[in-house]
């Protein structure tokens, strides 16, 4: 749902998907998707496959996640994994954070790649001294900063097809999960 259309890949993407999709999803003996929001698009979309669509909700597996070595930090930390792209929203967290910074020792991480927006929400609202991003980082690094920090925030993009498979690295961690987004 979120796919940004405008870019010549974008344009290409979805001509592509467009052309295929059924064409895959008719021929499939099952199709398997993460969320019930997926499966009720697909089956609005595709009433005669509806039989055929089936929920597997996202997990993780223990493996992937062994309790790590950390370093303890100073103060409290708020971690987020992932991208924001376009269409989840930092500003109420960063304003909340802005807020509260003269009273407490408070650090919000963004575990991925840099993006402009969050950047000009940190500036907007002075949190320079209190945000760091990593840039992009291999799988037990991320699974570092989440079990080194003491909150997980998973924000959402609003819609009901969304997969916040963020959640699930928060839980593997043993971090408390902080919920932000629309109603």
């Amino acid at each position: 749902p979120y796919s940004d259309l405008t870019t010549i890949f974008g344009r290409l993407y979805d001509k592509t998907s467009k052309f295929l999709e059924p064409r895959v999803l008719h021929a499939a003996d099952a199709v398997t998707v993460a969320t019930d929001g997926i499966n009720e698009a697909y089956a609005k979309l595709y009433p005669e496959i509806e039989n055929k669509l089936y929920t597997i909700e996202n997990g993780y597996d223990r493996d992937d996640f062994p309790q790590l070595e950390t370093e303890p930090r100073e103060g409290f930390d708020i971690v987020y994994v992932g991208k924001f792209s376009d269409f989840r929203d930092p500003n109420p967290l960063l304003k909340a954070l802005s807020d509260i910074r003269f009273r407490y020792d408070v650090s919000f991480i963004h575990v991925g790649n840099p993006e402009e927006q969050v950047e000009n929400a940190v500036r907007q609202y002075d949190l320079e001294q209190n945000y760091e991003c990593t840039g992009y980082v291999g799988r037990e690094e991320v699974a570092r900063w989440i079990q080194r920090s003491n909150l997980g925030l998973a924000v959402s993009g609003g819609s009901p097809q969304e997969m916040t498979t963020k959640i699930f690295d928060y839980m593997a961690c043993r971090t408390p999960i902080l919920g932000c987004g629309s109603k």
